[in-house]
């Protein structure tokens, strides 16, 4: 009788030592998707029970120790020591201004400026270099934005190759068509001229020396190649239909 009774009262601390397995692994599981498990000893033996690697998680109970939550695979993203405090476009008439500032930066390389047409697809249309420490303020503009609502995007990366993404911003752009305009600018092939009832178009280098004429007939938004030409500034002399000459320069690269 007295070994039956000792049997059965091992018996139910092995019940409750499980019992307690099961109810720390449950929190733990509640508390975070990377636990499930646990490891249990006592003064009287051992239970174990593992999936995975121990997650380090101990509490006291009397003169007993229960160890539960077992951590999983997991795929952990790591953000990039660098603090963004804003990032903001700006719309002008015929470009629209980026801007953004830094709290804290430790190591950041470069900030690649990403622009999209419907906030799904980026494409990079920017590249400026990090000063890498403290807090700063930087600025890019989008001389070719499209006309509606353009979206943009920040990859802020670092010198080891990592990099983070910042907000997606957007910003509605339209089209003056009285204000004359080119992009892109700087260019190195083509230049287009936004522009109504154009009738001919001039290159004109700083020296006021006209290096070439192109003829149009009531043209918009017309394309000129200046991949000819050297790197330099130049002067576009714009003339419409009605006989109005109207000027703007742009960059060749």
């Amino acid at each position: 009788m007295i070994s039956f009774i000792k049997l059965e009262t091992m018996k139910k601390s092995i019940y409750l030592f499980i019992a307690s397995i099961l109810m720390c692994a449950l929190v733990k599981a509640q508390q975070s998707p990377l636990a499930a498990g646990g490891v249990a000893t006592s003064t009287n033996g051992s239970i174990s029970f593992s999936i995975g690697q121990l997650f380090d998680d101990a509490y006291g109970n009397n003169n007993d120790m229960i160890v539960c939550g077992l951590q999983q695979p997991y795929e952990f993203y790591n953000p990039l020591p660098l603090q963004l405090l804003d990032f903001i476009a700006t719309p002008n008439l015929d470009n629209i201004k980026l801007g953004w500032h830094t709290s804290t930066e430790l190591n950041t390389s470069r900030f690649i400026v990403q622009h999209s047409t419907d906030g799904t697809s980026f494409t990079d249309i920017g590249n400026v270099k990090a000063i890498g420490s403290g807090a700063n303020g930087y600025s890019s503009t989008d001389n070719n934005p499209t006309p509606g609502i353009n979206y943009y995007r920040l990859k802020s990366v670092d010198k080891d190759g990592s990099f983070a993404y910042s907000k997606i911003v957007s910003v509605q752009f339209t089209v003056n068509s009285n204000q004359l305009a080119v992009y892109p600018n700087p260019s190195k092939d083509k230049v287009t001229v936004r522009g109504n009832h154009i009738a001919s178009i001039q290159v004109v280098d700083n020296m006021g020396k006209i290096l070439k004429t192109q003829t149009l007939k009531d043209a918009t938004n017309p394309t000129l190649s200046v991949g000819s030409l050297p790197v330099g500034v130049y002067h576009l002399r714009v003339q419409t239909n009605d006989g109005k000459v109207n000027g703007v320069g742009f960059v060749k690269e």
